[in-house]
């Protein structure tokens, strides 16, 4: 009896024979954090200025420090827009949901997107003591699955690929 393939949600068939080009392809930057650790980075732009995300793939949500936030984004203090975060300390802590526009990760521009405000100080400070350059927030989840992203280590470069869903925002 012939098997029958199970996808699961989430999941998308392999097509062999049609090509899917990245619609962006982003360096990497390892920060080595000892012998054994490193975290890798992606500058992204918002106009002239620079962001760099750690790239989470453990992050279920996209987090900007407070810093970075414009006046004309969202308002971080509406308690309407809060969620629950988590660290890998297993600490929870509320966060301001922020939307952000206009930020571009090598060719995307990323639509409208609510990530999680946080304040950054001892993330900096830990980076600092590195003699890192700081991080201005972290990549995850949401918009590492919504771009199907790709990490190719041997490149050393963060692929990111056309959605099949619409965007949740904007």
């Amino acid at each position: 009896m012939p098997r029958k393939l199970l996808m699961k949600e989430g999941f998308y068939p392999v097509r062999p024979n049609q090509p899917d080009p990245p619609l962006a392809v982003v360096p990497l930057i390892p920060y080595t954090m000892d012998v054994h650790g490193v975290h890798l980075v992606a500058n992204a732009r918002r106009g002239r200025q620079i962001l760099r995300f750690l790239v989470d793939t453990g992050a279920s949500n996209t987090v900007i420090d407070l810093e970075k936030i414009r006046h004309g984004d969202a308002h971080p203090h509406d308690s309407a827009l809060q969620i629950q975060t988590a660290g890998a300390d297993g600490g929870r802590q509320n966060a301001a949901l922020v939307r952000m526009n206009g930020i571009k990760l090598g060719t995307v521009l990323l639509p409208a997107w609510d990530v999680a405000g946080m304040d950054f100080t001892g993330i900096r400070s830990a980076y600092k003591s590195l003699s890192l350059r700081p991080v201005s927030g972290i990549l995850g989840g949401d918009i590492l699955q919504y771009y199907r992203a790709r990490i190719d280590y041997g490149r050393g470069v963060l692929e990111l690929f056309t959605p099949h869903v619409a965007p949740p925002f904007g």
